[in-house]
């Protein structure tokens, strides 16, 4: 049986750096739509941006925080 341990308390790794690209790449988007959906205006692509570093470092800092977590799989029934 294998355990896996997600990145530790005050360390991150490479999975923790992809999935707060992700997250600044939805928000980034989200921040750009949103007002050309609501006010039918095009917004500014500067604003985006540091939206889009703010989700990303925000992810980033939530997980260099959280402890570590251990996940066994479940072993099949025969």
């Amino acid at each position: 049986m294998q355990t896996y341990i997600t990145s530790a308390f005050l360390k991150l790794n490479a999975n923790d750096y992809a999935k707060g690209f992700i997250m600044a790449v939805i928000g980034a988007v989200l921040d750009f739509l949103f007002p050309l959906l609501t006010a039918h205006t095009l917004p500014s692509i500067t604003d985006s941006l540091y939206v889009a570093a703010i989700a990303g470092v925000g992810y980033l800092i939530k997980n260099f925080f959280t402890p570590a977590n251990k996940v066994t799989p479940i072993e099949p029934v025969a």
